[in-house]
């Protein structure tokens, strides 16, 4: 966990662009590193983000052509 601290905790933000995610892992991982995350508000992940707290929850738009 140690070099992943590293890593989250040279960064700004995490984005976690995926418009599935059942967990959150990388945003929990962020989180524990004081990273604050940027992410679509589905599966897992609100109840990970506290949002405009601990990062920015997104709405997913499905865009038909």
């Amino acid at each position: 966990m140690a070099l992943a601290c590293a890593h989250y905790s040279a960064s700004e933000v995490k984005v976690v662009s995926s418009r599935q995610e059942a967990f959150g892992q990388t945003a929990r991982e962020a989180h524990a590193c004081g990273t604050p995350v940027v992410a679509f508000n589905i599966g897992g992940l609100p109840g990970t983000i506290d949002h405009k707290r601990t990062g920015y929850l997104a709405t997913h738009l499905i865009l038909r052509i």
